[in-house]
């Protein structure tokens, strides 16, 4: 986990298959954070991915 200057934080790790991808993002959705983006890195069998939320609400601008 590292929390960036502008207030953000990133999570990143090994994800071991689609379903647990889902459980993480449900997670997120639940802890009611503002999810920013989500990168693939690596390969299709092992890869990991990057996680980044703000605490911030986007605007509806």
């Amino acid at each position: 986990m590292t929390h960036d200057d502008g207030g953000t934080t990133s999570l990143s790790g090994t994800v071991p298959d689609q379903a647990a991808l889902h459980g993480l993002l449900a997670k997120v959705r639940d802890l009611g954070l503002v999810l920013i983006s989500v990168e693939a890195e690596g390969t299709h069998d092992g890869g990991t991915g990057l996680f980044r939320q703000s605490p911030v609400p986007p605007s509806n601008a």
